[in-house]
C-alpha cells in the first residue's frame, strides 16, 4: 500500500496561508534517534521534483510542517520507486 502524502506548513507566506505540498510516496525508512526522536524517509517518484524542492525550501528555513498520509493503492510510484532501489543495489 502507497501513501498520499500532504505537508501543510503551518507558517504564513507573504501574509497568506501556504499552500499544501501534496505528493505520492513510499514509506522506505523509520529509525528511532538516540534522543528518543523519530525519523521517517519517504521514496517520492521522480515526478516530485517540484514537491521535493518545495521541501528543501522549508527545510533551509526551519519551517514546522503537519503531515497527513492517507493510504492510497499501489500504483506506479511502487514501480519507479522500486526500479530506482533496484538499481542503488
Amino acid at each position: 500500500m502507497e501513501w498520499r502524502v500532504g505537508y501543510v506548513r503551518r507558517q504564513r507566506v507573504s501574509g497568506k496561508a501556504a499552500k499544501a505540498i501534496e505528493f505520492d510516496a513510499s514509506i522506505y525508512k523509520v529509525q528511532t534517534l538516540v534522543d528518543g526522536g523519530l525519523r521517517v524517509t519517504l521514496d517520492l517518484s521522480e515526478g516530485a521534483i517540484s514537491q521535493a524542492a518545495q521541501l528543501m525550501v522549508c527545510k533551509k528555513n526551519a519551517v514546522s510542517v503537519r503531515a497527513l498520509l492517507t493510504p492510497i493503492e499501489a500504483n506506479k510510484i511502487s514501480e519507479s520507486i522500486e526500479k530506482r532501489r533496484e538499481s542503488l543495489g
